[in-house]
């Protein structure tokens, strides 16, 4: 009977295991706790100080007051009158003057080029961004597509959310087989590997990873001005196109990153730091593969393994029988209640270290119901195996 036990333990555990694994590979969470996250990501960030401003080697330009009116067509192709993009003559600018001399480490054009939508610097502004070296721009599972000469340098820039939780909690890398804007500009500029498995996980650089994570936010994005009065982003037209234009622009694009976005008005969305542009959550995301988090490490699954097996355990005791009180050990209902804190408690523990340790939150309300469960199911078989026997 023990041998059969350890075996049960032993094997229910690794399954488990294996199960947890892939829920920290979907895009979402699968309970309302984002409640949680946005707790422990909080004392994290109070306890590590990990967050800091952007750092030097990152050149921001917002394009939110960049406009031009073009003309709109229905899906029928009848004019339906205007509609406002970002100003692609800047952008064409902007990129003339830096295909000259390609001194910048990247740049991220988070900026997305609706093909259905045309203006009159398309033709040029698409030609030079298909042969400048070290550019990425976006693409959307759901938007219309890309002009055709630009789609290789095109990545994914899209996030999921449940029907519970609108925000951004976790960030997909691989996404419909395709790499995101992080893992695009991370293999350009480093050559790392980064795949998805024969048997259903991933890895990176030939270790066990993860395709999904919740984001630490390690660069936040700063007020507009800085205490001395200077800028910390400058506007596309107003600043920087001004500053090109005077040739003062000696040392300011050279081995940055350029990141082109909407940083102030429309893509701006709810993340467990509070409101970030879109542009800014691809940087973080880059940041978190150079550091190479998305890794498992050997600990964690020993870790994890651990401790499935002692929660089966419990399963087997059954906390609600270890508490004393005669009133309460006769009640199965109660029992069952007192059960499922235990292991709500027990969980709670667990995923505080783990996040805060190894960046993972192991899910709290959806293995403590399992559990409880689990420990209904064992009592009943074991009900059912002393009844035959008598």
């Amino acid at each position: 009977m023990k041998k059969k036990y350890y075996v049960f333990t032993i094997v229910h555990s690794l399954v488990l295991v294996a199960i947890c694994y892939s829920l920290w590979n979907l895009p979402f969470t699968l309970s309302d706790e984002s409640g949680f996250i946005r707790k422990f990501y909080a004392v994290k960030k109070g306890l590590s100080g990990m967050q800091h401003p952007v750092s030097d080697d990152v050149l921001l330009v917002n394009v939110a007051y960049d406009k031009q009116l073009i003309d709109y067509y229905d899906e029928r192709g009848l004019p339906a009158g205007k509609i406002d993009i970002t100003d692609r003559s800047k952008l064409l600018e902007l990129f003339s003057f830096l295909s000259k001399d390609t001194i910048y480490q990247y740049i991220v054009c988070d900026v997305f080029f609706d093909s259905s939508l045309k203006s009159a610097a398309d033709d040029s502004l698409f030609a030079l961004i298909a042969t400048m070296p070290r550019i990425v721009v976006p693409m959307h599972e759901k938007g219309k597509p890309l002009p055709e000469n630009i789609r290789h340098k095109a990545a994914y820039a899209d996030y999921t959310t449940n029907i519970i939780e609108d925000a951004l909690l976790k960030y997909q890398f691989l996404q419909h087989g395709q790499p995101s804007i992080p893992l695009f500009i991370w293999q350009e500029q480093t050559g790392g590997s980064f795949k998805k498995q024969w048997w259903g996980g991933y890895t990176m650089h030939n270790a066990p990873a993860t395709n999904s994570a919740i984001l630490d936010f390690t660069a936040e994005m700063p007020d507009e001005y800085n205490e001395e009065g200077y800028k910390n982003f400058i506007n596309l037209g107003a600043d920087l196109l001004e500053l090109i234009r005077l040739n003062e622009t000696q040392t300011l694009f050279k081995n940055k990153i350029i990141l082109i976005g909407d940083l102030t008005e429309y893509d701006i969305h709810s993340t467990t730091d509070g409101q970030m542009p879109g542009v800014l959550i691809n940087y973080n995301a880059y940041r978190m593969l150079n550091d190479r988090r998305l890794i498992v490490p050997f600990g964690l699954w020993i870790l994890l393994f651990a401790f499935f097996c002692v929660m089966t355990i419990l399963s087997f005791k059954k906390l609600g029988d270890l508490i004393k009180w005669k009133v309460i050990r006769n009640s199965e209902v109660i029992r069952f209640i007192l059960s499922l804190i235990g292991f709500s408690v027990i969980l709670l523990g667990f995923s505080i270290l783990c996040y805060y340790f190894c960046g993972r939150f192991v899910e709290i309300f959806l293995w403590s119901g399992y559990f409880a469960l689990l420990e209904i199911i064992i009592n009943l078989y074991k009900l059912i195996k002393n009844g035959k026997k008598n």
